[in-house]
C-alpha cells in the first residue's frame, strides 16, 4: 500500500523515503546495466564499472581507500562482519577465544550475538549512564584486551549522542579493534573515520535518504578479517569485498553512493534544520505534559530524534490510534518491534515504565506536522498523564 500523501511521517528512524535524486540517479542501473557485474562479457565489465565509480565516490567522501570497502545488504549484516569476522580473526591468529564488548543498549543486530553465538566470542557488557552515554569511567580493565567493542555512533531508540572519539583514546592498541554503527548520525554528523578514530564503521542506505537492501562496512587497511560466508579467502587484509561473496546490486549502490554523498555534503545544513523541528516539539510536548519523561540525553542527542514516555499511558495503543489519524511513529526500534515486550533499551535507562513513544524527524518535516501530532497526542494521553 503506497502511504498516502497526507501523512504524517514521524519515523525517519526506522526509514526514511528515497530522496527523489538517489532515486533518478538509480533508474538508468536498473533498466540498462542490469548484467551481472561479475561476468566477463561487455555488459558485466560495464556494470562493475558502475560499481568501481560508486565505489571511488564513496572512498573520496568518508577520506578512505575504495579497498576498505565492503558492501553488504545493511547494517545488520556489516555488524555482523565487523564483529564476528574480526573476533573470528583474533582467535586464528592468537589461539583465544576472543571476547566482544557492547554497549547496555546496543542495537538488537548488535546485542543478540551474545545469544546466538556464545561458542564463537564472550560478550561483555559496558554500563551506560541514565542518559544512555557510555560510562568511560567505569571502563573494566580487561576492556585492553578484547577483540573488538562496538558502539553505535547515536543511539537508534533514545537518540543518545556516544563519546566514540573519547572512547578511541581509551582503548588499548592494537586491540581492541573499535566498531561504531553510524546508521543513525551519517546525516547530521561528520562520519569520517579517521575523524572518529575507529577501525569498523557501518553505514546503512535507508536511514539517510538511500535504498533498502544496501549497506557498507568500512575496514581500515591491515585490520585481520574472516567471512561470514564461504568466501575465496579465509582472512582478509586487503581487498576486503572479496570476504563477501554474491552478486552486487548495481543500481542500490549507485543509490548508496549518491545518498551518502548527499548526506555529508549537507550535514551541517541538515542538522541545523531538524534540530530546530527537534526542540520545538519538546518544547511544547512538555509545556502540554508537564509529567511527561523525556527517554536519553537532553543535551547530547542527535537532532531527529525525541523518545519519549507519558506515564500511565499504554505507548502501543497510542502508536496505533495515532497511525489511525495518519500520523506515523514509532514505540520502539523497528528491529524488534514484534517481540511486544517494550524497549528493552527504554527499561536499561530507567526504573519507570520502560515504553515510550519515538518520534523522528527529517529535514522535509515541518512544524506544521508537529502541531498534528501535537493536537492528536492532547486528544488520546489520559489525563491523569498530564497533571
Amino acid at each position: 500500500m503506497k502511504q498516502k500523501k497526507d501523512t504524517v511521517y514521524l519515523d525517519h528512524a526506522a526509514a526514511t523515503p528515497l530522496l527523489p535524486a538517489v532515486e533518478e540517479v538509480m533508474q538508468p542501473y536498473q533498466e540498462d546495466y542490469f548484467a551481472n557485474p561479475q561476468a566477463v562479457h561487455q555488459e558485466g565489465v560495464a556494470a562493475q564499472a558502475v560499481i568501481k565509480e560508486a565505489r571511488e565516490r564513496i572512498a573520496k567522501v568518508l577520506g578512505v581507500q575504495a579497498s576498505e570497502l565492503v558492501f553488504t545488504s545493511g547494517a545488520t549484516e556489516a555488524n555482523a562482519l565487523a564483529l564476528l569476522g574480526a573476533a573470528q580473526a583474533y582467535r586464528k591468529k592468537t589461539g583465544e577465544k576472543p571476547s566482544v564488548f557492547l554497549s547496555a543498549i546496543a542495537h538488537p543486530s548488535v546485542l543478540n550475538i551474545s545469544v546466538s553465538h556464545p561458542e564463537i566470542v564472550d560478550v561483555e557488557i559496558m554500563s551506560v549512564k541514565k542518559s544512555g552515554e557510555i560510562d568511560l569511567e567505569s571502563l573494566p580493565d580487561n576492556i585492553t584486551g578484547a577483540a573488538v567493542v562496538s558502539v553505535e555512533h547515536v543511539n537508534s531508540e533514545v537518540g543518545t549522542l556516544q563519546p566514540v572519539r573519547d572512547l578511541s583514546q581509551v582503548r588499548g592498541r592494537p586491540y581492541p579493534l573499535l566498531h561504531v554503527d553510524a546508521s543513525q548520525s551519517a546525516e547530521f554528523y561528520n562520519v569520517q573515520p579517521h575523524n572518529l578514530g575507529v577501525d569498523l564503521l557501518t553505514i546503512n542506505g535507508h536511514k539517510l535518504g538511500g535504498p533498502k537492501g544496501v549497506g557498507l562496512l568500512w575496514v581500515r587497511t591491515g585490520t585481520p578479517l574472516a567471512p561470514l560466508f564461504v568466501a575465496p579467502t579465509d582472512i582478509q587484509v586487503g581487498d576486503y569485498q572479496r570476504l563477501r561473496p554474491g552478486t552486487p546490486p548495481t543500481a542500490l549502490i549507485v543509490g548508496l553512493a549518491t545518498a551518502l554523498n548527499l548526506a555529508q555534503g549537507n550535514y551541517e545544513k541538515n542538522t541545523q534544520i531538524v534540530r530546530d523541528l527537534q526542540q520545538y516539539c519538546l518544547a511544547e510536548l512538555e509545556a502540554s505534559f508537564p509529567k511527561m519523561r523525556l527517554n536519553g540525553s537532553r543535551d547530547r542527542r542527535a537532532p531527529h530524534n525525541l523518545n519519549v514516555t507519558f506515564l500511565g499511558t499504554d505507548h502501543d495503543y497510542l502508536a496505533a490510534k495515532l497511525s489511525a489519524e495518519g500520523i506515523v511513529v514509532s514505540t520502539t526500534s523497528a528491529c524488534q518491534a514484534e517481540t511486544g515486550e517494550g524497549s528493552g533499551v527504554l527499561a536499561r535507562l530507567s526504573n519507570e515504565d520502560p515504553r515510550g513513544l519515538r518520534i523522528s524527524f527529517s529535514t522535509e518535516t515541518t512544524r506544521h506536522d508537529i502541531d498534528q501530532l501535537l493536537d492528536a497526542l492532547k486528544q488520546l494521553v489520559e489525563v491523569d498523564a498530564k497533571i
